[in-house]
């Protein structure tokens, strides 16, 4: 069995306390795999959020925006690798975080993110109707 790895972290508040964690590779490796990183890139009015892994994109979620103020969610896909850790929902909420900061309102015309924005009555706000 590999030796634990050491990860330290401080936290800044007014005690000032530091705490030290010893996780093995394979902890490590699953907290990656839930605070991965959901980027984003868009070219001209298409665009998508996606997790990039080392062979290429785990996971999508495109869009196009038709209108400054409308995002259309058109396609999700997640690797068969990361199915069952919620990435589709992290990409949906990805985009709802984006859209409220540049006051665009969603159509998700995929059947995931659709599925989602019914689960999730916390988005209604973004929806467009």
């Amino acid at each position: 069995m590999p030796p634990p790895l050491n990860i330290y972290f401080l936290f800044h508040s007014t005690a000032n306390m530091e705490i030290q964690i010893q996780l093995s590779k394979k902890i490590l490796l699953a907290l990656i795999k839930i605070l991965m990183l959901i980027e984003q890139k868009q070219v001209g009015s298409k665009g998508m959020f996606y997790v990039d892994g080392d062979e290429g994109i785990l996971a999508e979620m495109t869009y196009t925006i038709p209108s400054p103020d409308r995002m259309i969610i058109e396609h999700t896909e997640v690797n068969d690798e990361l199915k069952g850790q919620n990435v589709g929902y992290q990409l949906v909420h990805a985009a709802v975080e984006y859209v409220r900061k540049h006051n665009i309102k969603i159509i998700p015309l995929c059947p995931f993110a659709n599925a989602v924005f019914k689960k999730k009555p916390e988005y209604a706000d973004v929806l467009y109707t």
